[in-house]
């Protein structure tokens, strides 16, 4: 009688089309391929290099961005290859606490509204000198891996900046109803400027939160104001139905009646509901 065939899991390889997911890969100390989401960074098993268990991890934890083209994905892995030790894509993933050091630098640029350049003209040898004097020269010498060029500074805070706005989103998404306040008003260099607030439920609690700041690049009149508010509904994927109304401060832009944005919101709720 022959002898059972012994089962061994193939090994997977990566194929090009799982970036539509999200996803790229990494090569572990043994020289497998693991897949490594370009959004989250996170790096699962090898088992997990299947089209339907990417697909399942980017609908369950970056749901908003499901629909993305390609071309959101690739620049997502430009980001992620700019964290890595090389810049080939087979090197070993960059150490966790490098990168969330790099992101929590980029957190107090941000806050402070400072340039991006501080954090490695100013910050980081500032933080060698402290280390090695009050910790040890070896110490100090482990700062220098933290990427905080001017360029990953600014790509931390965007990607903070797309993962905050997912958060609002998603919650706007989660909640029975939802209210936007907007105003037009001029900055420092003279342009126009949109600024729209949301106030949403979570928990059984009113939540404002920011959630639009576009510039009108040609005129201000109602129509181009409800352009910007229509356009980013249709990027997130947010639904009229549920916006049960929109304050503003009764100018002829916000309240003419055929033109105005109360108007083309009016228009729009008619045809959603």
């Amino acid at each position: 009688m022959a002898a059972p065939a012994t089962s061994k899991s193939r090994e997977r390889s990566y194929q090009d089309k799982f970036l539509d997911l999200g996803f790229y890969y990494v090569v572990d100390k043994s020289g497998t391929q693991r897949p490594q989401c370009v959004i989250c960074f996170e790096v699962l098993s090898t088992e997990s290099m299947k089209q339907n268990k990417l697909q399942r991890h980017l609908t369950t934890k970056h749901a908003p961005y499901q629909d993305k083209e390609r071309a959101f994905f690739e620049r997502k892995l430009l980001a992620l290859k700019n964290t890595r030790l090389d810049r080939e894509g087979t090197c070993h993933q960059t150490n966790s606490r490098t990168l969330e050091a790099s992101y929590r630098v980029s957190l107090h640029v941000a806050k402070t509204k400072k340039p991006h350049s501080i954090a490695e003209e100013l910050m980081l040898p500032c933080a060698k000198d402290m280390v090695s004097l009050m910790v040890g020269e070896e110490a100090a010498k482990k700062l220098a891996v933290i990427p905080l060029s001017d360029n990953t500074i600014q790509r931390r805070i965007e990607d903070m900046s797309l993962d905050v706005m997912a958060q609002v989103v998603q919650k706007i998404k989660e909640s029975p109803w939802h209210a936007i306040q907007l105003d037009e008003s001029t900055d420092i260099a003279s342009y126009a400027q949109l600024i729209v607030w949301v106030r949403f439920i979570k928990a059984d609690n009113f939540v404002d939160e920011p959630l639009l700041i576009k510039p009108l690049e040609a005129t201000t009149k109602g129509e181009d104001i409800f352009g910007k508010v229509e356009q980013f509904y249709c990027d997130h994927d947010l639904d009229f139905g549920k916006l049960l109304g929109s304050p503003t401060d009764g100018a002829p832009a916000m309240l003419g009646v055929r033109s105005g944005f109360k108007a083309k919101l009016l228009e729009v709720a008619r045809q959603t509901s």
